[in-house]
């Protein structure tokens, strides 16, 4: 994983993609080698191949956003909206979860920009909504949401705590 470092602090790609996938053939387990192969792939202009890379490193680390956004910028610069999209709101909802703010602002962003009408994305809002205090615009949309058959837990829960809140 060093030497894989090193090549690409280097940036010498070509060689860096080689032994990453090398050594990945051999054991597919190392999260930092996928994303490693992810940036050389990237860096010499194969946007799918890193997308894929950065996607197989997202799935070994799931609790990691930034591997679902850098799946999401490779997406993008591959022409593929939809996906970018769907990875941006991937990326969101792990910066959610930590309440990375700017970065999900970032990914929420460009989540809404690329594919506007995507599962969660609403969802995703409302919840915002109701974090930073919001809970009048919170209430409208998850009433919104459960009105439309939500099965998204959290906004049951949100729209429980509103319903306390209010002392219903």
């Amino acid at each position: 994983e060093e030497k894989a470092n090193i090549l690409y602090l280097k940036g010498r790609y070509p060689e860096l993609r080689a032994y990453a996938l090398d050594r990945l053939a051999q054991d597919p387990s190392n999260a930092r080698l996928w994303i490693l192969a992810g940036h050389a792939c990237f860096s010499l202009g194969d946007y799918i191949g890193a997308a894929e890379e950065y996607g197989r490193a997202a799935a070994l680390e799931p609790g990691q956003p930034l591997c679902r956004m850098n799946e999401a910028r490779a997406r993008e610069q591959a022409g593929d909206r939809k996906g970018a999209g769907r990875a941006y709101l991937a990326a969101a909802s792990g910066f959610f979860e930590a309440e990375a703010d700017d970065d999900l602002a970032l990914a929420m962003a460009r989540a809404e920009e690329l594919e506007p009408w995507q599962p969660g994305l609403a969802a995703m809002k409302a919840k915002l909504l109701y974090r930073k205090g919001k809970k009048k615009e919170a209430k409208a949309a998850i009433d919104r949401l459960i009105a439309e058959g939500t099965e998204d837990s959290a906004l049951h829960y949100l729209a429980g705590l509103l319903e306390v809140e209010s002392g219903r």
